[in-house]
């Protein structure tokens, strides 16, 4: 996975802003929830789970 490198802000204090897409994979991963806290990472099989259960029927 490569993700893109964050833009930074025009402002002296070096802070980085996170791109929209940035944002979207980390909730894809469950890094940030939908309300925008931090949560715990999800494990790799309930990554597996989520991707294959529309398949699986």
């Amino acid at each position: 996975m490569v993700l893109k490198e964050a833009k930074k802000s025009g402002n002296k204090t070096g802070q980085i802003k996170k791109s929209p897409i940035g944002k979207n994979v980390l909730k894809k991963y469950g890094v940030i929830n939908n309300s925008g806290t931090k949560s715990r990472p999800r494990t790799i099989n309930e990554l597996y789970k989520e991707r294959y259960k529309l398949k699986n029927h």
